[in-house]
């Protein structure tokens, strides 16, 4: 999907951006880069008891991001919803928690890519 142009701060010559959005069970991870914005990964925990499905789902959080190099991305927006605002703070490795540039809170995981990037403008 192309980004609109008033969004060009997406990305720059340093590096692309990362887009962590999430509800309470699951996670899109997009790359906005020269121009698009792409899908890099996904995931969704089963449902079970509130209190697991937290931690369960901070758990797995932490392995989606693992293999996330900071240095690729100089800005990182995250989408989460307040309740678990903190947690999901918590659970992004240091290196990467030190590029979030905004922190947009609500339910936008069912947004679509174009619709998350009006959040930001």
């Amino acid at each position: 999907m192309r980004i609109p142009k008033n969004l060009k701060r997406l990305w720059s010559k340093k590096g692309d951006a990362l887009l962590l959005v999430t509800g309470k069970q699951d996670a899109v991870i997009y790359k906005a880069s020269k121009g698009t914005l792409e899908k890099l990964d996904t995931f969704k925990m089963p449902f079970s008891e509130e209190r697991e499905l937290i931690k369960d789902f901070m758990s797995e959080l932490v392995v989606h991001l693992k293999n996330i190099k900071a240095e690729s991305f100089p800005s990182i927006y995250l989408f989460v919803p307040s309740y678990v605002k903190d947690q999901i703070m918590r659970a992004i490795p240091t290196e990467l928690r030190k590029h979030i540039k905004a922190v947009v809170q609500g339910d936008y995981f069912h947004l679509a890519p174009a619709e998350l990037m009006l959040k930001l403008a």
